[in-house]
C-alpha cells in the first residue's frame, strides 16, 4: 500500500520542480521519483498525466471559467485541458458501478477507467471554492492529485481478496472525500501564506514609520534597540527587515 503522507509529500514536490523547470518533465524522470513506492503502471501513467496537467496550465491565473472573464492568452492553456476531458465519454451508472466493484476486487487495471469519469467532475467542485482566490487550474491540479492519492488508498486496501467493508455505492463519497480534503489542504496553505506574508509587510511598515518618526524626534537614525523598545519586535528580525528593504531597494 502507497504511504499516503510521503505519496503526497512527493508529488508535490515534483509537481514544483515540472512548475519551475525551463523544460518538460519527461515521464522517465517524473516516475524515477516514485520509484520506491510500488506503483502500478495505470498508477503510474495516472501520476505523469496529473503532473503534466501543471506544465501546460502552469502560467494560467483564471477566475472561473467563463467566455466574458478570460482576459489572458493563457487561457488557452487550461481551455486545451477542459476541451480534452470535455472529450472523455461518460458512462453509464451501472458501467461505473461495475468498475468500482472490480477495483474493489484487488484489479487496478480500471483506476484510470475511473478517474477519466472524474476528471470533469473535479472541475466543477473546483467552482466552489471560487470565491477562495485560488486560481482554479491549481484546484483543478490539486483535486486530481486528490482523486489519485484515493483511488491509490482504495486500490492499496482491497488487496487480493477485495474489501468487504466497503460496497460500490460507498466509493463516489470516498473519492469525492479526498477529492475535497486536497482541496482544502491546498486552500489552507495558500491561505497561511498569505497571511504570513500580510504580517511581515505589517512589519515591515511599522518598522518604517518608527524609524521616519524617531530619526525626526532625534535628529539622527535610531539603533536597533531603539527600534525594538518602539516596536516590541526583536532587534534581530528588524535587522532582518531592514536588510530585506535594503535588498529589495538595490
Amino acid at each position: 500500500m502507497v504511504d499516503k503522507n510521503l505519496f503526497m509529500e512527493t508529488l508535490h514536490a515534483v509537481k514544483e520542480i515540472a512548475k519551475t523547470s525551463p523544460e518538460p518533465m519527461d515521464r522517465a524522470t517524473a516516475l524515477a521519483y516514485f520509484k520506491d513506492m510500488e506503483l502500478s503502471g495505470e498508477q503510474e501513467e495516472l501520476v505523469y498525466q496529473f503532473l503534466m496537467l501543471k506544465e501546460d496550465a502552469r502560467e494560467a491565473v483564471l477566475e472561473p471559467v467563463e467566455q466574458d472573464c478570460t482576459p489572458t492568452d493563457t487561457l488557452s492553456h487550461f481551455q486545451l485541458y477542459l476541451e480534452e476531458i470535455g472529450g472523455i465519454t461518460a458512462v453509464e451508472a451501472a458501467e461505473e458501478e461495475a468498475l468500482y466493484q472490480r477495483l474493489l476486487s484487488g484489479d487496478t487495471t480500471v483506476i484510470e477507467a475511473i478517474a477519466n469519469q472524474w476528471l470533469r467532475r473535479i472541475v466543477a467542485l473546483s467552482e466552489e471554492y471560487k470565491e477562495r482566490g485560488v486560481p482554479l487550474d491549481d484546484l483543478v491540479q490539486e483535486g486530481n492529485m486528490g482523486l489519485l492519492l484515493g483511488l491509490n488508498v482504495l486500490s492499496g486496501n482491497s488487496g487480493e481478496g477485495g474489501n468487504p467493508r466497503l460496497t460500490p455505492a460507498d466509493l463516489p463519497r470516498l473519492l469525492k472525500g479526498a477529492i475535497r480534503e486536497s482541496m482544502e489542504q491546498y486552500l489552507g496553505e495558500e491561505s497561511g501564506g498569505r497571511q504570513q506574508s500580510e504580517a511581515v509587510l505589517a512589519k515591515v511598515s511599522l518598522v518604517h514609520q518608527a524609524r521616519e518618526f524617531l530619526t525626526k524626534e532625534k535628529g539622527e537614525a535610531p539603533s536597533l534597540r531603539e527600534l525594538s523598545a518602539y516596536t516590541k519586535i526583536p532587534a534581530e528580525e528588524i535587522s532582518d527587515i531592514l536588510s530585506l528593504v535594503k535588498e529589495q531597494s538595490t
